[in-house]
């Protein structure tokens, strides 16, 4: 019953134009985003976690939630921000903060950015984060936060005589993602000012169903005719179906995750609960993220396609030589043996990745080691073959790297 009586006056209030709750944190404005720049290059881009928004209430209110922060610049996808979250001393996420434009279809939008920053940050999962219309004034308050288990796109129809018949894809969450869904809100705590008396302004819907297409509604009539095609979803927003199309072409794992900011039966809405909206997603994404340990075995982009891209094996008559049967042993000692080894070192501010192949090369000499030595940031690579130890194929492979970058004028 009080639950009820605290939503109702909620309620009340929204009609009455009142503001949001206080947070507990003042939320940062564009100036106050000072971080350390570092070159393109210069670092690991690897991260494990991707936040993609739409616009700067967005990107200021994840924001507040990364740590040990800097920035960096690439030409494909201008300023990324990255930095690490996790509840954990020892453990924490790499994460990295993008903004793109509004629109999933759009230049610049979704549907353009996200393929560009996946190939080259090869993140675990896509978090999209930012902010939606309502549906409904019975099910669901300003603030409250979808964790979209369901998107739907509603733009594609098929126009006859008589009639128009939807004809856009319904899918569900990502894998991964659709298992952590149902538990967005547990220990999720609202960042407000004063949680004992608002404990019951906000709340996660983690079981809905969000439209995604290229319109800003926010009038009555398009607002009903979505309900009445659509009457399970509670939400509407722009961005989720380029999103979870260049996600499901590059077999990525994504979720969509948005605060409430204005109904979309009427255009009166205001900057205040736009960032209040924002912030509320913000924050569960932070509680989802709280936990790095569920995220180690996911796998990131390439690990995922390089496999699913391969088609199924054909079967073709083994004719057994020489060649065969060292390949075939040198397969089974390498799987008992351990195939490789790797690592990595900074040289000249640059990152270079390096590794050792053991193979099998003939009976007189039986193991032989390989090396390779790339460099992170130019993708430039060096190979050294045919060496008796796993060092000296590794050293050799780093001397050659060296002189190439030392040639190409990459380091000085």
């Amino acid at each position: 019953m009080a639950v009820r009586e605290s939503r109702e006056s909620r309620t009340e209030k929204q009609n009455g134009k009142d503001g949001p709750p206080e947070l507990e944190f003042p939320v940062k404005v564009l100036r106050d985003l000072k971080a350390p720049a570092k070159r393109w290059g210069e670092f690991e881009q690897t991260i494990d976690i991707l936040l993609l928004t739409v616009n700067t209430h967005g990107f200021l209110c994840c924001f507040q939630y990364l740590e040990e922060v800097f920035k960096s610049f690439d030409s494909n996808l201008g300023f990324v921000f990255f930095g690490k979250m996790g509840e954990r001393e020892r453990e924490k996420l790499q994460v990295a903060l993008l903004q793109c434009c509004e629109g999933g279809g759009q230049p610049g939008g979704a549907g353009i950015t996200l393929p560009k920053a996946v190939e080259m940050l090869r993140p675990k999962a896509v978090f999209c984060v930012g902010s939606c219309a309502a549906l409904h004034r019975d099910k669901t308050r300003l603030g409250d936060v979808v964790a979209a288990a369901k998107l739907t796109t509603y733009a594609q129809r098929r126009v006859s005589a008589n009639k128009v018949v939807p004809s856009g894809f319904s899918i569900p969450a990502s894998k991964n993602t659709s298992r952590l869904i149902p538990f967005a809100a547990f220990g999720w705590k609202p960042p407000l000012k004063n949680p004992e008396v608002e404990r019951e302004e906000v709340r996660v819907h983690s079981d809905g169903e969000i439209l995604s297409g290229p319109e800003e509604i926010a009038s009555v009539t398009r607002r009903d005719e979505l309900v009445q095609l659509y009457p399970n979803a509670i939400a509407v927003e722009m961005d989720g179906d380029g999103v979870f199309a260049a996600s499901h072409d590059l077999k990525t794992e994504w979720i969509v995750i948005k605060g409430i900011w204005r109904y979309a039966d009427c255009n009166d809405a205001s900057d205040e609960w736009l960032t209040f909206a924002n912030a509320m997603a913000a924050s569960v994404v932070n509680n989802i993220l709280s936990d790095p340990f569920v995220f180690e075995h996911w796998p990131r982009y390439r690990d995922i396609s390089s496999n699913s891209s391969k088609g199924p094996a054909v079967e073709e008559p083994l004719t057994l030589t020489n060649a065969n049967l060292s390949s075939m042993l040198g397969g089974l000692v390498q799987q008992l043996l351990g195939q490789y080894e790797t690592g990595k070192i900074k040289y000249k501010g640059r990152i270079i990745e390096y590794s050792s192949t053991k193979r099998i090369h003939s009976f007189d000499e039986l193991f032989v080691f390989d090396g390779k030595a790339r460099d992170y940031g130019s993708g430039i690579e060096e190979e050294s073959r045919h060496f008796y130890t796993s060092q000296e194929a590794i050293e050799h492979a780093l001397e050659k790297l060296k002189k190439r970058l030392l040639s190409e004028g990459l380091v000085g």
